[in-house]
């Protein structure tokens, strides 16, 4: 009777050692994988040396775009639109 009982102590013991590895195996995984912040790499960013920027409006001047008209103004619907029960048949 006293050798299950030994041989059940040590699986018990057995169990607690497993158990804690694994949680701290979860623990520093999640730790590097989750919740560390990446740290950005180091690289120099170089300044780019003012450019000039130079605007063309010599495309505006196109006749085409001369020709072109403004829209009149749209005035919205003073009818009611649709049936008060859309789905009953005609």
């Amino acid at each position: 009777m006293a050798i299950p009982y030994i041989t059940e102590k040590k699986r018990q013991r057995l169990f607690i050692v497993v158990f804690i590895l694994v949680t701290l195996t979860t623990i520093f995984v999640l730790w590097q994988f989750y919740f560390k912040k990446q740290k950005p790499p180091l690289v120099k960013k170089e300044i780019p040396v003012g450019k000039k920027i130079v605007i063309d409006f010599t495309v505006l001047e196109n006749p085409l775009l001369k020709e072109l008209q403004i829209f009149e103004e749209i005035k919205p619907f003073k009818e009611t639109l649709g049936r008060k029960t859309p789905f009953l048949p005609y």
